[in-house]
């Protein structure tokens, strides 16, 4: 039923398609129609005009012939007049015109003269060009000769003096090179050698300036305890408990919260104790508690003893690093045998002691405590931490730092003068490398020009010796002859034709002198024969015109009757197509209201089908249900009879066992004879043919369909086949849940890992950036990090623990900065832009920034935008942005 809806779909779209196309083909039969339409409609009124255009031609033509006549009269008339005036003017100018006529006979003479003695000028000189041409060509090439020959001089001068200078050059800068790899090694040993060495120093200055800090936010009563051993007054303070060891910082929370007496001072004797007692008392400073150390030596063997806990948990003791083993009783007495458990239900099972096991004290990770007893403590968002460090800091004063800084300093000066000298070595490596491969090229060159000027030097050398060995000679008396008749034959030329310009002008002065007598009157005269010569010509043309139309118009008319032809050949094919499209489009409207109709058969028919299905299901319901009773009363019926076999075994046991019994008695009276062997076993087969033909009557009221058994098979089929599909499915569904699993420990095992590095890496970096101030790094819901987020608390120096949100301006952009640099430190990048990060700190905290920025500028680009000098003097290059005239500009310093 589904491919007969898909087919019948598709024969929809089909039709679709094409009642498309036969809609677009009828529109364009139709505009194609309208156009033919058009144009016929033209040709049409074409060729009425060219019906009408000989009787048109023809009265053109018998007016123009008219006009013709009319004109040449006027014309011939006027032209008479024309010549009446010329007569009168011949008379009045006879005596000017006889004058002229005598001058022009004398200027013809003169002419011919002229010209004669022009030949012959032209042949003196053609004689004498011809006699001293190749002597000219000569001269002409050796003199382009030997400028070629001065100037490949010159190229070969100038190559040759460049080619010593580089020669002398190129061996300088490559000497100049090797110098300075030499430094630059040098450079990179001192480098090596002092990079490590302020590392060394920077950290150790780093842990001075942090332990310091320490020392400073310790607080008052401790404070002045410690002042009190340094001026020794008391000097059996030892120092607080958790200052002196270090554990890793996965267990800070853990010892945190199961070690109390971190917070309490470690002294050496009782008397120590009411020493420090007492100055508490005098100086008001509160109260203390205090660890005792000769007391506690009592738990050194304690805490010597190898210790196994159970399931392999560690004891939280033998965790610590202890500065000096003889405080290690104090704090074997402040935690004894706690036992670290990862979570809380690894902590309740170790420490509930369960299947009869020694009860331990255990802390999860997570800061759960279970004690021995069975009390637990735990829950709340905040958890103690912060007791112990991971590293055990040295105690610095002042002065030593300021002597570390100024080792650092010095340390780091000359690490960056190397540096620089390095970086100038590199450039100037850079640079002369450059020169060298130019200058070695411009050699190489100027080699190359060398060869060819002396090549080109001497070919034209050859050619110019050739030229002058076999140099024209030439007749002197012959080349002074030809020269003197040149010059005769142009004196007689200039003399002949300054006659001859004279007598020119003196006939242009007499014709000048005809014309003026009764010019007006020529003149007159002239424009109206010229008009009427107009006149004549339009009309004669127009004949001509009328004549031409007349010859082409029976052309024209065929040539209209063809094109009428084919318009309307062309709107009939149009109309036909247009019909078909029509049809077309019926026929395609019927086929589709035939497809749909079918299509709605197919639907009627599926949902008939459908119900069909479901009825069909339905009996295959009742008769597996069936079926599956029947089953059920088959292994019934079967159990049963496996209960009458055990029966009669059991009797055959009880008979075999009463028989040898009866063997064993005597009786005194005679008994009746007991049953033989042969009458038990037909006792027992008659009790189970009862029992079978009661059985039998049972399954013969039921009356079973035997007819559904093999319905049953045929469907047990049908479900095997679908219940390998479910099983395939399901594995694949177990698979692909296997891999997305694994994808999300994966991540979590990651994101943990990753989480961890930068919660350490946060912390390291705003202690430096603050110099003592701590912060952290909290998952809202440790079971699942992914559903709640991250919170980042922050403790400034000398402040207490707080939320990012109410930190100032000033500590929310070094918390912020932190937890950056915390970022890229576990994952760096290669450039870092940062915009104005020094707007809301002051001037100590920009220092500190824009030194740590520089320090990473080894292995990364910084490009920062500031408006602080104390950021800004530490950058290597400046590039400021300024505006002048409404146009912004910029300009970069190399500092």
């Amino acid at each position: 039923m589904n491919e007969a809806e898909e087919s019948k779909t598709a024969a929809l779209n089909e039709c679709e398609r094409r009642d498309v196309k036969a809609r677009e083909d009828q529109k364009r039969v139709k505009s194609n129609i309208k156009s033919l339409n058009k144009n016929l409609e033209k040709e049409r009124q074409k060729f009425e005009d060219l019906q009408t255009a000989p009787e048109r031609f023809a009265k053109q033509i018998q007016e123009g012939e008219k006009n013709k006549i009319k004109f040449e009269n006027g014309l011939s008339v006027e032209n008479q007049k024309l010549e009446k005036i010329m007569s009168g003017l011949r008379e009045a100018t006879r005596d000017l015109q006889q004058e002229k006529e005598q001058k022009e006979s004398v200027l013809l003479q003169v002419r011919e003269k002229v010209n004669k003695a022009k030949t012959e000028q032209d042949m003196a000189s053609t004689e004498l060009d011809v006699y001293m041409r190749k002597v000219r060509e000569q001269e002409s090439q050796i003199k382009m000769k030997q400028f070629n020959l001065e100037d490949y001089q010159k190229k070969l001068q100038a190559n040759t003096s460049l080619c010593d200078e580089l020669k002398l050059k190129v061996p300088k800068q490559k000497k100049e090179i090797e110098s300075l790899e030499k430094e630059i090694e040098q450079y990179t040993q001192m480098e090596s050698t002092l990079a490590p060495k302020v590392e060394a120093t920077q950290r150790q200055l780093m842990e001075g300036k942090s332990s310091l800090s320490a020392h400073k936010t310790r607080g008052k009563l401790l404070e002045s305890l410690m002042m009190a051993k340094e001026a020794g007054h008391i000097p059996g303070i030892i120092g607080r408990l958790g200052d002196l060891a270090s554990i890793d910082q996965r267990y800070d929370v853990a010892i945190s919260t199961a070690c109390p007496f971190l917070d309490n001072i470690l002294v050496d004797t009782a008397d120590t104790s009411v020493l420090c007692i007492k100055f508490l008392k005098e100086h008001d400073l509160g109260r203390a508690s205090f660890v005792i150390l000769d007391k506690m030596e009592v738990n050194r063997s304690s805490a010597l003893r190898e210790f196994r806990g159970p399931e392999n948990v560690p004891r939280l003791f033998d965790l610590l690093h202890i500065q000096n083993d003889k405080h290690m009783p104090a704090f074997y007495y402040g935690m004894r045998d706690t036992l670290v458990a990862n979570n809380l239900e690894e902590a309740t099972n170790i420490g509930m002691g369960t299947g009869g096991r020694e009860r331990y004290r255990v802390v999860s990770l997570s800061g759960d405590l279970v004690e021995k007893s069975g009390t637990m403590t735990g829950g709340g968002k905040q958890v103690f931490r912060g007791k112990m460090s991971s590293s055990i800091q040295q105690e610095f004063s002042p002065v030593q730092i300021e002597t570390l800084e100024r080792d650092t300093a010095k340390l780091k000066h000359e690490l960056e003068e190397y540096q620089k000298r390095k970086r100038a070595a590199e450039s100037r490596i850079s640079q002369l490398q450059t020169d060298v491969q130019e200058n070695e090229s411009r050699l190489q060159k100027a080699t190359m020009d060398i060869e060819f000027c002396n090549d080109q030097c001497k070919v034209y050398e050859t050619q110019l010796n050739e030229l002058k060995s076999n140099r024209v000679t030439v007749d002197p008396k012959q080349v002074e002859k030809l020269e003197r008749r040149h010059k005769e034959c142009q004196d007689v030329y200039e003399q002949i034709h300054t006659q001859f310009l004279k007598s020119e002008a003196a006939v242009q002065k007499l014709d000048e002198k005809i014309r003026a007598v009764g010019a007006d009157k020529v003149e007159a005269q002239q424009n109206k024969i010229n008009s009427i010569q107009k006149e004549l010509d339009e009309v004669k043309s127009v004949i001509s015109k009328a004549n031409i139309g007349i010859a082409s118009n029976e052309r024209n008319i065929a040539k209209c009757s063809e094109q009428i032809e084919s318009y309307l050949q062309d709107i009939k094919e149009a109309d036909e197509k247009k019909v078909r499209v029509s049809e077309e489009l019926s026929k395609l409207e019927e086929e589709v209201k035939r497809i749909m109709n079918e299509f709605e058969n197919c639907v009627e028919g599926r949902d008939e089908l459908r119900e069909e299905l479901e009825e069909i299901k339905s009996e295959l319901t009742e008769l597996t249900n069936s079926l599956n009773k029947q089953k059920c009363d088959q292994q019934d019926l079967k159990h049963e009879k496996e209960k009458l076999d055990g029966i009669v075994k059991q009797y055959r046991d009880k008979d075999k066992y009463y028989k040898e019994q009866l063997k064993k008695l005597k009786f005194e009276t005679t008994p009746p004879s007991p049953p033989t062997e042969q009458q038990l076993e037909e006792m027992v087969k008659v009790d189970l043919t009862t029992e079978v033909a009661v059985e039998e009557e049972r399954l013969s009221v039921m009356k079973p369909n035997l007819a559904a058994i093999e319905e049953y098979r045929k469907k047990e089929e049908v479900y095997k086949k679908k219940v390998e599909e479910v099983d395939k499915v399901t594995g694949d569904r177990d698979t692909k849940k296997k891999e997305y699993d694994d994808l999300r420990n994966r991540r979590l095992t990651e994101f943990m890992a990753g989480f961890s590095q930068i919660t350490i890496n946060l912390k390291e970096m705003y202690q430096m950036l603050t110099l003592g101030g701590d912060a952290e790094l909290e998952l809202v819901d440790t079971l699942d990090p992914f559903s709640e987020g991250i919170i980042l608390s922050i403790r400034p120096p000398r402040k207490s623990w707080k939320n990012i949100k109410n930190l100032s301006g000033g500590e929310k952009t070094l918390s912020s900065l932190a937890l950056i640099f915390a970022l890229h430190q576990y994952k760096p990048s290669p450039l870092y832009i940062m915009d104005e990060i020094d707007a809301a700190l002051d001037y100590r905290n920009v220092s500190l920034l824009g030194h740590y920025i520089k320090e990473r500028t080894k292995n990364a680009q910084f490009i920062v935008i500031s408006l602080r000098n104390n950021m800004f003097e530490l950058a290597d290059r400046l590039v400021g942005i300024y505006k002048t005239h409404d146009v912004t500009s910029c300009i970069s310093i190399a500092l």
